[in-house]
């Protein structure tokens, strides 16, 4: 691929191919109009597919549990995570992720 750069020294000639068709290169100013023009989304997730890293049933029982009682102790989790086939620590992260989620929701209610 051809790359158009003026005639600097190879040093100095630090572009980025911003159009790898057209074989143009950009600067810093041809950078900031194309993100300018085509800006990144927000947040990556669209807010139409969810994905679940865990089996529906192993979501149900860690759901059935948390309601019970959300700070679980370790025995309890070495419980829930033979119950799940899961280890620990996901079970313990699940809980912290889904605490963290119930605080944000509760908080954007307000």
């Amino acid at each position: 691929m051809a790359v158009r750069t003026k005639n600097l020294p190879q040093h100095k000639c630090r572009t980025e191919c911003v159009f790898p068709r057209q074989n143009v290169c950009a600067g810093p100013v041809d950078k900031y109009r194309v993100r300018k023009k085509f800006p990144l989304p927000r947040t990556i997730w669209d807010g139409e597919q969810k994905t679940h890293c865990f089996k529906e049933r192993t979501r149900s029982l860690l759901r059935e549990w948390y309601l019970q009682d959300p700070y679980p102790n370790p025995t309890k989790k070495r419980e829930l995570a033979q119950a799940t086939g899961l280890t620990p620590t996901q079970v313990g992260n699940w809980f912290k992720n889904r605490r963290q989620r119930d605080r944000a929701a509760a908080a954007k209610n307000r």
